[in-house]
């Protein structure tokens, strides 16, 4: 990424001696370039590509003398070159990451909270088992006194029969 925006700073330094000076001679562009030929052609086949540029050759496809500046070249300059292009580029990749990033959390707190949501069901289910004992010893507890007298009429009962 940081390799793609020294390129767009390098070709917005070649539009901009472009939309200054109307044209770029073969010896300025050798020297922007740091006499790397292979890279004033790319650059100057995609200024011609996009309609920015118009390269003037010695033969048809070979040995470029010099690069003219077209209408559009001026307007894309002033919105901003290739340099406004990668910023928004990296922008655009900042917010998906980020945008994943997010996802992924999401994703993580919904799991989370599928787990909560099991943990409190079991625990309500202890809970009603729990109350269903506690209220049979609550019923025990307030009638003991009925069933000993309940069971002392048995014996009572028992022993008359008898």
């Amino acid at each position: 990424m940081y390799k793609n925006m020294e390129e767009a700073i390098l070709k917005d330094k070649f539009l901009n001696e472009l939309v200054s000076k109307g044209s770029v001679s073969l010896d300025q562009l050798t020297h922007l370039f740091e006499n790397k030929e292979d890279k004033i052609i790319a650059i100057v086949s995609e200024f011609e590509r996009k309609g920015l540029a118009k390269a003037i050759r010695i033969e048809q496809g070979i040995g470029i003398l010099t690069v003219r500046r077209l209408d559009y070249a001026v307007q894309f300059y002033n919105e901003g070159g290739f340099t406004k292009i990668q910023e928004s580029k990296i922008n655009t990749q900042n917010r998906n990451e980020e945008l994943l990033l997010l996802q992924k959390k999401n994703l993580e707190l919904q799991n989370e909270n599928l787990m909560y949501a099991q943990t409190i069901r079991d625990k309500e289910n202890v809970i009603r088992e729990l109350e269903a004992k506690n209220k049979f010893f609550e019923l025990l507890k307030n009638y003991w006194w009925l069933f000993t007298i309940l069971f002392s009429i048995g014996i009572f009962i028992g022993k008359v029969l008898n």
